[in-house]
């Protein structure tokens, strides 16, 4: 084993030990409570039944359905952790699969793995009886699998595309953000490759699969999200500041929230870097920037403030791997020397 994947290997155990630290030491709130009693008390509902078991809990059922048999085979809360568990370590393993493919250098990768590892968001929400927990990999999962299928570089087998599109099936029914997730990446991942190749090679590559992904995903996405209750009269701008009245406020706590440590300041500087990349990478970058990370805080935000519901971080907390990702390609623009001449 060399150096590389032994530092590697001990991020990604530092990330673990602070998550799991995390979830020893707090007590479950409100939320977690009353999945798990209900989940201890109820039948196993069906797929496709909408669940109606709290008045703010989403209707969506892959939290419930991943999570119940575990609850009741152990009775305790590390025992209903276990899937949040596995999906960390998965979400590590396609952190770093991706990176792979978009980076050459070997720093880039720690820089983006140190950011995840320590960020403050997904260490206090990976193990969480809440479905935040398996959002952030269900958007690296996505993004991966679906860069494959749309990316003409990649030959898929029947068989990927089938899993492909059973992962994106189960991305749309387990959340409500789940069909923005698929949409975010399908946008730039089908702008990329339209420009790197042309857009007939893609559009021949990806119009069947999209056609049948549509007739699957958006009924049930629909389904589910007419089942969505939430609270009255909730103040938007309760835990983070309404932009109208505190801009400088609100940019400076969004952006915070996408850091999620102090220590991850030191990383931020890289975006310095972009005015100096070659003009291709600089727009492929600008385009990620915008349609990954702005661009589904904006929809999320609008949506709360329709909705008159709390605009807050763990909403987006899927979007932070995305941004994560986005620092550690600045910085591997500048260490591969992918700069202007």
């Amino acid at each position: 084993m060399n150096a590389k994947v032994i530092g590697l290997a001990l991020i990604c155990l530092l990330g673990l030990f602070f998550r799991a630290e995390m979830f020893q030491h707090r007590d479950l709130n409100q939320d977690e409570d009353k999945h798990f009693n209900y989940a201890l008390s109820a039948g196993f509902e069906p797929f496709w039944q909408r669940l109606h078991y709290g008045e703010e809990l989403t209707s969506f059922p892959g939290h419930y359905l991943t999570t119940v048999p575990f609850i009741k085979a152990f009775h305790s809360k590390w025992g209903a952790a276990i899937p949040h568990i596995i999906s960390t370590l998965l979400g590590f393993l396609f952190l770093y699969l991706i990176c792979r493919r978009m980076f050459k250098t070997y720093w880039a990768i720690l820089i983006t793995f140190f950011f995840v590892a320590i960020h403050r968001e997904l260490i206090y929400h990976a193990f969480e009886l809440r479905p935040y927990a398996v959002l952030p990999t269900l958007a690296l999962m996505s993004f991966y699998f679906l860069e494959t299928l749309i990316s003409p570089a990649f030959q898929p087998s029947f068989r990927q595309k089938a899993a492909c599109l059973l992962l994106l099936l189960f991305t749309v029914a387990y959340h409500a953000y789940g069909i923005l997730i698929v949409g975010v990446c399908s946008v730039f991942l089908l702008l990329r490759e339209s420009v790197r190749y042309s857009t007939k090679a893609v559009y021949e590559r990806t119009v069947p699969f999209y056609a049948l992904l549509a007739v699957l995903a958006v009924p049930l996405w629909l389904w589910y999200n007419s089942g969505n209750v939430f609270r009255s009269g909730i103040d938007t701008f309760e835990f983070i500041a309404d932009p109208a009245v505190h801009p400088a406020v609100f940019l400076k706590q969004v952006v915070g929230n996408l850091t999620g440590s102090k220590l991850n300041y030191i990383f931020l500087p890289g975006i310095l870097f972009l005015p100096f990349c070659k003009p291709a990478v600089l727009r492929e970058k600008i385009g990620y920037l915008l349609v990954l990370v702005i661009f589904p805080i904006l929809l999320i935000f609008l949506s709360d403030v329709l909705s008159k519901y709390w605009f807050i971080q763990r909403q987006f907390i899927w979007v932070i791997p995305y941004f994560a990702i986005f620092i550690g390609w600045c910085w591997d623009s500048m260490l591969s020397n992918k700069v202007r001449a």
